[in-house]
């Protein structure tokens, strides 16, 4: 490995690999021809170095091709990859290294493999994967997975690129500075570890917890930040911040001068260097060097109240020393940081620089959020990467999103060739008429997240985009007279133009997209600020760095100011409807509307100076409100509208996408709501007032869709990933029915059990439907997944105008049972109860001062006294057979429960009866026997009984029923309960709607009879199979299945059709 690295050589890649792969076979051929295209000028000695086959008959071929210049991470990637598909279209085996080197030893070190799609698809796309080696610099990531791989496989090759293991191991790093920092508990490799806190804010109590996590989340996000610009570098080699201000080094250095490192350093930097411009700094109090750090602006290093750096009457800082951060603390995150490498290019889904890249700054901030948000702060420390959208997940429902955008707004109903437009590789297809139609499109789209966090929609949003006009306008010069056509005032305009005169293509579309298309509220503030910090970062990557510019900032642009682009407020409270006796109208005042969008188009590009003004200009608009100067005069309405802080981190009560964007609807809503059941009295009033779809399942994601909804224009797309519990719930009836009646429904991706968040419980599906006034029954896309995103069954599924219809497919099995006039529902002859023990501790549910109800009250082994009561657990029973209770609860039990605390309850009037029929209620199918006893059960068993003394059939032949492989079929389909699914539950609201008919009493006593045999044979561990086996039969043929309708329900069904055709029931 160290040869490889200090003295790069074909023989030295040659040698690295006949040690790592005994098999490994050298086999030099040059492939030069393939580089006499005029785009790989720039490339030479393009040779095929060997190869091998391993054990599973997978081979690896080993590539090797010079680059004329210096390599970087980012010189000339596009083309390696593209000289690398090339050569495996003419000779690809199973997977691929490519290895490009320069005359300084530096490489890119490339995995290459065609992933497998579904089974209507050859191949998906190439997936490229990659190290960039620099031999001046540690590379400690290179060799640690490189050398801990045994090569044994291609599968043990990827999992040594693989950026998934890379990134859990990087967030655990950071949750380990967080809470180093703030202190408190945090999962390391699966084990809880405990900090104590050394972060210290003036006049600020630690029990004020999230002032101090916000300022940790707020130090680290800006000191990250500031790590990637020290990788950007002119082509002169000088970096946007020296690097040895960001270093463990200059930490230690400072610490043995006897000063503090943020004090020193770090603090000035953010808030007298990045937020100043050159001519406003003071030299004396900075640190060496700081002239080739440019003024950045934007907002992001402007010092809030909760940083701690206040400022006198003339605008003029002071450090505030009772701010503590220990010098150790920043020597071991830089430690850390320093392990990694960064890089400024964005991961794509199909290209992976295997380093720390600005797509990582969202999964580690969304992480952080919720380590910040009392709703997920448990389960957030309990887990890594689970509250991040996955970038595959983001950037399909975006490419979906804007595929249906595009068809709407341009009258393009050729999908296939809009396919192609949206893909990786591809080049546009489109004729020139086609073309400024899609452009306009794109230059006229408004897209919100109603939920940003730190930002994942909106980037994606963004890539896809910016990745649409590089195809479409290759000089981005019908991008950039578009901009420039936008805006009215014509001093800004010039202005304008002469930025964009001097910037990249990139840049330019990169800016029109952010000021004029994405959109983000998040209620928390943290979130709208990483958001921001996410935009910035995207868009410095793409400024050309002059060291000698005349501008004297390096040539790099001031970032825009982006406070009316990501909003902190609370998405599902709108402004309130009064209208009558007020003494203003805001919605009716289109003077005041053009007056604050001239504000927020100003406030875009403002300098500080500028902000400062329009500032002043926003509250002078927004006092206009009150006339009366007096608030005590205000609406309700007039009061939200007066008191609106768009400047300060405060989270808004309410959000109007009028009021703060300028923006009355969206073309395209799209994000990951939260989900959660919301159980605050108020709260849940509220959401039940406003909302229609909330009404009995509390969740909130449910009034997401239907504010997203009302948000759209008349053609708006919504598109969402949130639980699939809508799709066939029973309490999301009225979700269904809104979307089914609002909507046209254009895809229903559902994930079912597949984990695409690491929270096992939460199973999700991707909505995507078009808001529509006129919507006839239609047939639309239901696709199940099969193993990735591009792994699926499509299905035809039919959707009904306003209907609360379960979005699932037809079932010609199921459809033939219930169109049966015979038949009832179990429900209307039969109870099935949920009436097993239920206890908890007012205001404390199941515990009350680590001492729980059920230590007091239950027991298990040995009975102690006659009179105490047998009870039943789910374990406790099988098909057809219960095990002897084990568990009691005591007959005084009354006597140690605190009174008006603590609540036991159970229903003895049906635990009671005998028999009754007893169900497992934790399974993802039924399992059920008969109890003669009268045990009564704990919350893990359901019961059956009869409603009347001459029930439809015995209870004990329904124990047949129940158990059967057709009910088994039956309650899959009806619950959507899948094999694998964690914590399933058997459900009485599922089991009440089975379908039962009237059976012969022959029959019905031949089924009974058997089922005695069956008990009897359980309780002496018997073998029932061929019982079970000719119940089995008997329900096919009692609900009347065909032969080929028996093998969909069981498909090792053992009889011939000629057999099973001539049983009589």
């Amino acid at each position: 490995m160290d040869n490889l690295i200090e003295n790069f050589s074909i023989k030295s890649v040659t040698d690295f690999f006949k040690n790592k792969i005994s098999a490994f076979s050298p086999n030099s051929e040059n492939l030069d021809y393939i580089l006499k295209d005029a785009d790989f000028v720039n490339f030479s000695n393009l040779q095929k170095t060997g190869e091998v086959e391993f054990n599973n008959s997978d081979e690896l071929i080993v590539f090797t091709c010079k680059f004329q210049g210096v390599l970087s991470e980012r010189s000339s990637k596009k083309k390696q990859f593209e000289i690398a598909k090339k050569v495996l279209k003419e000779d690809f085996k199973d997977g691929a290294i490519f290895i490009f080197y320069d005359d300084n030893d530096c490489f890119r070190f490339s995995f290459i493999r065609k992933n497998y799609g579904n089974k209507d698809q050859k191949f998906s796309n190439w997936k490229r994967y990659t190290y960039f080696v620099d031999p001046a610099r540690t590379n400690k990531t290179f060799k640690n997975r490189i050398n801990g791989c045994n090569f044994s496989s291609l599968e043990d090759i990827q999992e040594a690129f693989s950026v998934e293991k890379l990134n859990k191991k990087f967030y655990e790093e950071i949750a380990t500075a967080f809470y180093g920092l703030i202190g408190g508990k945090v999962s390391i490799n699966k084990k809880e570890v405990s900090f104590d806190a050394k972060l210290q804010l003036p006049s600020t109590p630690v029990e004020n917890r999230k002032v101090y996590q916000e300022f940790a989340v707020r130090l680290i996000g800006r000191t990250i930040f500031c790590w990637f610009l020290k990788n950007k570098k002119s082509d002169s080699g000088i970096p946007l911040i020296p690097e040895e201000w960001l270093s463990s080094n200059m930490v230690i250095s400072v610490n043995n001068d006897q000063h503090n490192y943020y004090h020193s350093i770090l603090e000035k930097l953010f808030f007298l260097v990045l937020n100043k411009k050159h001519e406003d700094r003071k030299p004396y109090v900075l640190p060496n060097n700081h002239e080739f750090v440019p003024f950045l602006n934007g907002g992001l290093f402007e010092a809030q109240d909760d940083d701690f750096f206040p400022k006198d009457s003339k605008g003029i800082h002071s450090q505030n020393f009772a701010l503590n951060i220990p010098n150790q603390w920043f020597q071991d995150f830089f430690e850390t940081l320093e392990q990694y490498n960064f890089t400024i290019d964005e991961n794509s889904i199909n290209d992976f620089e295997v380093s720390i890249d600005p797509e990582m700054l969202g999964t580690i901030f969304e992480n952080l959020l919720a380590e910040i948000d009392p709703d997920t702060e448990k389960s957030a420390r309990k887990s890594t990467g689970s509250f991040y959208t996955p970038r595959e997940i983001v950037d399909y429902m975006v490419e979906q999103s804007l595929l249906q955008y595009i068809k709407t707004k341009t009258n393009i109903e050729d999908e296939e060739q809009l396919e192609v437009l949206l893909k990786d590789d591809t080049e546009n297809p489109f004729n020139e008429k086609q073309t400024i139609a899609i452009l306009e499109a794109l230059s006229e789209v408004k897209i919100l997240d109603p939920a940003c966090g730190s930002g994942a929609f909106p980037m994606g949003v963004l890539h896809k985009i910016i990745a649409l006009l590089k195809k479409l306008d290759k000089g981005a010069v019908w991008w950039k007279a578009k901009q420039l056509e936008k805006i009215d005032n014509a001093l800004v305009k010039k202005t304008m133009e002469a930025k964009l005169d001097n910037a990249n293509s990139d840049y330019i579309r990169k800016l029109g997209v952010i000021q004029h298309s994405i959109y983000g509220v998040d209620i928390q503030p943290i979130a709208a600020e990483i958001s921001k910090l996410r935009s910035f970062l995207s868009l410095i990557i793409d400024e050309n760095i002059d060291d000698n510019h005349p501008d004297g900032n390096r040539g790099i642009v001031p970032l825009p100011n982006l406070e009316f682009k990501f909003v902190t407020a609370n998405t599902l409270n709108g402004l309130s409807a009064e209208k009558q006796q007020t003494t203003f109208d805001f919605g009716e005042n289109e003077e005041i509307l053009v007056e604050l969008q001239k504000i927020r188009n100003s406030y875009l590009q403002a300098s500080p100076e500028e902000k400062s003004a329009l500032k002043k200009n926003f509250k002078t608009v927004q006092n206009k409100i009150n006339k009366t100067n007096n608030t005590n005069n205000l609406s309700a309405r007039e009061s939200q509208l007066y008191h609106w802080e768009p400047f300060s981190n405060d989270s808004s009560a309410w959000f109007d996408p009028d009021w703060m964007f300028g923006v009355k609807n969206f073309d395209l809503v799209i994000g990951n709501p939260p989900y959660s059941i919301i159980f605050d009295k108020v709260i849940k009033k509220n959401y039940d007032n406003n909302f229609v779809v909330f009404k009995r399942n509390n969740d909130i994601y449910t009034a997401f869709y239907e504010r997203g909804v009302k948000m759209l224009n008349k053609s708006g797309l919504i598109s969402y990933i949130t639980p699939n519990t809508f799709l066939n719930g029973d309490y999301y009836k009225e979700l269904r029915k809104f979307l089914s009646h609002s909507t046209k429904i254009i895809e229903i991706f559902d994930f079912k059990q597949s984990k695409v968040f690491q929270d096992p419980t939460v199973y999700v599906c991707i909505f995507i439907s078009q808001k529509s006034a006129e919507i006839k029954n239609y047939d639309t896309n239901l696709k199940i997944i099969n193993s990735d995103i591009n792994d699926y069954q499509l299905i035809n599924l039919k959707i009904e105008r306003n209907s609360d219809k379960k979005f699932k497919p037809s079932n010609l099995i199921i459809d033939k049972i219930f169109n049966n006039k015979n038949v009832s529902l179990l429900d209307n002859e039969f109870y099935v109860k949920d009436v097993g023990f239920n206890y908890w501790s007012i205001g404390k549910g199941k515990k009350r001062d680590g001492n729980s109800i059920g230590d007091r009250i239950l027991y298990s082994g040995e009975k102690q006294f006659d009179i105490d009561k047998s009870y039943i657990k789910g374990r406790d029973i099988d098909k057809y057979h219960l095990s002897e209770p084990s568990n009691f609860l005591k007959h005084n039990f009354q006597d140690f429960l605190v009174d008006k605390v603590d609540v036991f309850r159970y229903s003895e009037d049906f635990l009671l009866k005998t028999p009754k029929l007893i169900y497992r209620q934790t399974s993802n199918r039924i399992i059920a026997t008969i109890d003669y006893k009268q045990n009564l059960v704990d919350k893990t068993i359901h019961i059956i009984v009869p409603k009347t003394n001459k029930p439809i059939f015995d209870l004990i032949c329904l124990c047949g029923l129940i158990n059967s492989k057709l009910y088994d079929y039956l309650y899959k389909y009806i619950s959507q309960e899948t094999d694998g699914r964690a914590f399933a539950q058997v459900k009485t609201i599922y089991l009440k709607q089975f379908p039962v008919l009237l059976i012969k009493k022959d029959l019905e006593d031949e089924i009974v009879s058997m089922i005695n045999i069956i008990l009897d044979k359980k309780n002496q561990n018997g073998d029932t199979s061929d019982l079970e086996d000719k119940i089995d039969l008997m329900v096919y043929k009692l609900y009347e299945l065909t032969y080929d309708e028996v093998l969909i329900v069981e498909p090792a069904f053992g009889l011939s059709e000629q057999v099973y055709n001539t049983y009589k029931i």
